[in-house]
């Protein structure tokens, strides 16, 4: 897949990701990238199968799984089965046999109405509690799934969740308040909401008190970090969102003098105009700047989602630790272990979150504890 179809297929979900209108058409991107009919989101819990979210190809059959036949989901009852764990993408005929779709009423009475065939999937964290899949559908007549077209699902499919989850998290705040300002309020991540001309319209309680040291955000005026070289790379990547080249313009670190951190800053463009022009009054693209203080405490909530992916108690306890800042010898320090003992826990964590650094790990934690 070429990279301009990952930064479209990118620039869909995160639209999504702001505005649930757009989720059957990021749904039809992803698939059309994948070589699929379509693309459909699916609760696991049946109670909640009226939740689930297709591309439009999908809506005539998504509307008579929603009706009844998610209770026949021979996929999901045995994804359940073998216990398949979240970040998992696979094929429905690893664990499925052709003998069993042969006789399957799901299989052959549903899918096979709707001209469906092959099912490539992955499992994912349901926002709201339980799991997920996300699953492109493949034509009868096309045929299995050729090896390019699963790499590029796999590349895609976390970015698929992790919009999903953002835009879940915004509905469940959208829900506490009508007012969009007083919702953004709700979110543990600190929000600069800019106008079109890059002025500051609103300033959330999480981010005003991470201002102050590295970056200046006056209402009014547009923001300024404290170094010239960072100033100018945060101008570059607000005009990008501004002017509507992707959603998701970049992220950069911010340093704080003063308390010897660094900031975390996202650069999100707000795709929907109208939605624009409600927050900051004046008619145009606005930009949402998210920020996060990559070294702040893990929760004990962190610290359940850890143990949640696969983690021990203690290895989710160095994982949150490592992940906040901390080093190996101060965890030691602190547990009254050896420092090899860490490094030989830390090496499991690694192996079982799927990464490989403590950037990565730093990341995942700051986002646990964002959306958490």
């Amino acid at each position: 897949m070429a990279q301009s179809d990952v930064e479209t297929a990118l620039d869909a979900l995160y639209a999504a990701a702001l505005d649930s209108n757009e989720w059957p058409r990021a749904l039809a991107v992803l698939a059309e990238n994948v070589g699929a009919v379509g693309t459909v989101i699916l609760p696991f819990d049946q109670a909640r199968a009226s939740e689930s979210v297709a591309s439009e190809s999908l809506a005539e059959g998504n509307a008579a799984y929603r009706s009844g036949w998610f209770q026949f989901d021979s996929r999901i009852q045995k994804a359940k089965d073998i216990h398949l764990p979240p970040g998992i993408v696979f094929l429905d005929s690893q664990h499925i046999t052709p003998e069993f779709i042969q006789r399957d009423a799901f299989y052959q009475e549903f899918l096979g109405k709707y001209g469906l065939g092959s099912c490539l999937s992955y499992i994912a964290d349901d926002p709201d509690g339980g799991l997920v899949t996300i699953s492109t559908q493949r034509a009868l007549k096309s045929g299995r799934y050729e090896n390019t077209e699963i790499s590029c699902f796999e590349i895609l499919a976390p970015h698929i969740a992790r919009a999903f989850t953002i835009s879940s998290r915004f509905a469940q705040a959208l829900a506490l308040t009508s007012d969009f300002s007083s919702t953004l309020q709700h979110l543990t991540v600190g929000v600069i909401i800019l106008d079109p001309k890059g002025r500051v319209r609103f300033v959330s309680e999480p981010a005003r008190q991470l201002l102050g040291d590295g970056l200046q955000a006056p209402l009014g005026q547009v923001p300024r970090a404290s170094t010239s070289t960072e100033r100018m790379k945060l101008e570059r990547l607000i005009a990008d969102a501004s002017e509507g080249r992707v959603v998701r313009a970049g992220a950069m670190a911010i340093r704080r003098p003063r308390c010897g951190r660094s900031l975390y800053v996202e650069v999100v463009g707000i795709r929907s105009e109208a939605v624009a022009a409600g927050i900051t009054g004046v008619a145009g693209r606005a930009v949402m700047l998210l920020l996060r203080d990559l070294y702040r405490s893990a929760s004990d909530q962190v610290i359940k989602v850890l143990q949640d992916l696969g983690l021990t108690p203690a290895e989710a306890r160095i994982a949150s630790l490592v992940g906040a800042g901390r080093s190996p010898r101060d965890i030691a320090e602190m547990g009254s272990v050896s420092t090899c003992t860490v490094r030989t826990q830390l090496k499991s964590v690694y192996g079982k979150l799927g990464i490989s650094r403590q950037s990565e790990l730093a990341i995942l934690v700051t986002r646990i504890g964002d959306f958490s």
